[in-house]
């Protein structure tokens, strides 16, 4: 093992645990070392250790915050558990990395941001869409003056759930005491993205229904997007769509070029540099995972900054809310200022 690995515990065995986050920091030994797994139930803490080498079993996560060998946490709980549980994790004195969004309601969310600005250690949100290569090519080339001016983006993700199994199965997720389901759930991830590419959104209006008959909360919405800047976009997402393939399509037009996203793979065009459009693929591609880890361990080791504050997390949640407001009220929302990226 090499030397000095951060030592981890993580609270919240589950899907996210397992399926999104393991796979990244098994591949990464030098940074973290697994320690400590938590869950409410002890066979379930169990089988998590034994997958990921941790010898330290508990199910209070208070007990594991009294270890001092523990430098950091990984809190993947249920969205309403969120920000009780990391308050207590930095009052601790653990970095933590948590999933997102950081509360159940924008009260609770603006709590735990305004605690984290008073913390020492780090907080980084689990907003791995801030730490995807393609997004992040994407916002270079609008830097470089590669698309002319933005004046146009749209956002769209058709997604069939299966209330029968994986992240559909979930209790919490069927009945979320989150507002919006699935909708705010996996919606605070693209909005990320419309403000990296798009900057800050001004206005919105939207339209958002219940279809799933089992999963109780929106999970289709259809929106309009005004940012500051004068673009507009548009923001598509459905979660039951009888389609064969979950797929996501970003798509950007400004004055000089075009860019088209797919997962994984970006296109750009700009018929005066080539007669062509450039495509690039990005091998080992992990939706942003590793490279959101590297950013947790640089943070926590060498003080860089980090995109996926709960600052700018809080305005991805903000949004979302904007969002749901402007459908349940039949309105055009205008946004308050937010923070630039």
């Amino acid at each position: 093992m090499p030397q000095n690995p951060l030592r981890l515990g993580v609270i919240g065995c589950g899907l996210a645990a397992e399926n999104l986050h393991w796979p990244a920091l098994r591949q990464m030994p030098d940074k973290f070392q697994i320690v400590a797994a938590c869950s409410r139930t002890r066979e379930k803490a169990q089988a998590f250790a034994q997958l990921v080498g941790a010898s330290n079993i508990v199910t209070e996560y208070r007990r594991l915050l009294e270890t001092p060998e523990i430098d950091a946490v990984l809190v993947a709980l249920p969205i309403e558990q969120n920000a009780p549980v990391v308050k207590d994790c930095l009052s601790a004195g653990k970095h933590v990395l948590c999933e997102k969004p950081l509360a159940h309601t924008l009260a609770a969310a603006k709590s735990l941001r305004d605690f984290a600005q008073q913390a020492a250690p780090v907080l980084l949100v689990g907003e791995n869409y801030y730490y995807r290569e393609d997004f992040n090519d994407a916002v270079a080339l609008i830097r470089a003056g590669q698309m002319g001016e933005v004046f146009l983006l749209v956002y769209e993700t058709t997604a069939a759930i299966d209330h029968t199994k994986s992240y559909g199965a979930t209790a919490w997720r069927q009945v979320p005491a989150h507002r919006g389901g699935f909708v705010s759930d996996a919606g605070v991830h693209h909005v990320a993205v419309l403000r990296m590419l798009g900057g800050e959104i001004r206005r919105v209006q939207a339209f958002a229904k219940n279809v799933h008959p089992v999963i109780r909360a929106e999970d289709n919405i259809v929106a309009t997007l005004e940012f500051a800047n004068g673009a507009i976009g548009q923001y598509f997402a459905t979660y039951t769509a009888k389609t064969p393939k979950p797929a996501t399509r970003v798509r950007l037009f400004g004055t000089a070029g075009s860019i088209e996203i797919l997962h994984g793979e970006l296109s750009f065009f700009n018929p005066t540099l080539a007669a062509l459009p450039e495509i690039r693929r990005y091998p080992n591609f992990d939706n942003g995972m590793s490279n959101e880890w590297k950013a947790f361990y640089e943070a926590i080791c060498h003080k860089k900054s980090f995109p996926s504050t709960a600052e700018q997390c809080f305005t991805d949640q903000e949004i979302i809310w904007a969002l749901l407001d402007s459908s349940a009220q039949g309105e055009l929302i205008k946004l308050n200022s937010a923070p630039g990226l």
